[in-house]
């Protein structure tokens, strides 16, 4: 955003418009979320000049996306319902006052009055106001940062468009003075490609129980930084890692250790399980088979592949919910670099 001829303490606003499904009702986009919540080394300022812009940094969170949090059916508080992780807009160079969504449909919407169904071809807009800290035209202008979150079969039914249905672009974009701001063709997209031969083969599968000081001195986590150990929480407890964002290590590594020890008596189990040979997978998920007969997802977070692993990998994923010398049945999902997912199993363990 250069050239802001009214300069510091001028405010701006700026619409984003991406696409959730295309003409098939197959889902592209379905969120925002921070610029760099995969890719931990990106940086936006990189080739945008120097000066106050990069160190100049606010942050507002993105807000939860009703239709997006519905899922399927379109309606909130049933099964389908999805979890929107939470992220920020980054504004380096400005600060931003307000975020909303831009009406409370989307384009192509249901017609039984349901404004959350997605019906053919739809997008969503958020608007952004901001004002710029920079004093004058001639230094680099505010760098805003964010990332679309590609919808994946394990939320939706079918979330893997062909060709190039994830685009992202700017509607529309406000100056105090009329003239001063044109968003141009900012249209950005990505196409899929022909999907390769994937392969997956399990071979063991165990569960063990160790002692739960012993399991967090063995991955370190005295030494990880808190943004490590908010991560590392995600993977079970995703609402109380968003709650204590900004806290310190000791609370965070306290509500770890409640996630996984839940009733206290500082055991815990180790689900484990090796592959023999793995190609184009991202990660997987483990779900246990609970007396009811669901199956109930251990890790909210994906536990990522362990790349390049051709030959094959062991996993290890703690299990707060396994109880000493019952059998229960696991079945692994397995995420591909295609987005679509495979089951594995059930396998049958008994603690010990």
């Amino acid at each position: 955003m250069e050239d802001l001829v009214m300069g510091m303490g001028a405010t701006y606003t700026l619409v984003i418009e991406w696409d959730l499904t295309d003409a098939s009702v197959e889902h592209a986009y379905d969120y925002l979320t921070t610029f760099n919540r995969t890719m931990t080394n990106a940086e936006p300022c990189d080739d945008h000049g120097t000066g106050a812009t990069c160190a100049d940094i606010d942050t507002i969170a993105i807000p939860i996306d009703p239709i997006v949090t519905a899922g399927l059916d379109g309606i909130t508080s049933t099964g389908d319902d999805i979890t929107q992780v939470p992220g920020v807009f980054t504004l380096y160079g400005g600060t931003i006052t307000s975020v909303s969504y831009t009406g409370t449909n989307v384009t192509g919407n249901g017609t039984a009055g349901n404004p959350y169904v997605h019906v053919g071809n739809s997008t969503r807009e958020i608007t952004i106001v901001y004002t710029s800290d920079q004093p004058n035209a001639m230094m680099s202008g505010p760098v805003l940062t964010w990332s679309g979150h590609i919808g994946t079969n394990s939320d939706w039914t079918d979330a893997d468009p062909t060709g190039s249905p994830y685009h992202m672009r700017f509607s529309s974009w406000t100056c105090p003075t009329t003239g001063d701001c044109s968003t141009g063709h900012q249209d950005l997209g990505l196409a899929t490609p022909e999907p390769e031969a994937t392969a997956v083969t399990i071979g063991d599968v165990d569960i063990e129980v160790v002692d739960v000081d012993d399991y967090l001195d063995g991955i370190g986590v005295s030494g990880m930084e808190t943004e490590e150990l908010i991560a590392f929480l995600e993977v079970w407890d995703e609402k109380a890692a968003a709650e204590l964002h900004g806290e310190g290590h000791m609370a965070i590594l306290n509500a770890i250790i409640n996630s996984i020890d839940p009733d206290g008596d500082g055991q815990l189990a180790l689900f484990q399980w090796e592959t023999l040979e793995q190609r184009g997978t991202v990660g997987f998920y483990a779900e246990r088979k609970s007396d009811n007969g669901t199956w109930v997802r251990i890790n909210g977070q994906l536990m990522p592949a362990i790349i390049p692993a051709p030959l094959g990998a062991q996993y290890v994923l703690a299990d707060p919910g396994a109880l000493p010398g019952e059998s229960y049945l696991y079945r692994l999902v397995e995420l591909e670099v295609w987005g679509t997912t495979k089951n594995y199993g059930p396998f049958s363990v008994r603690m010990p």
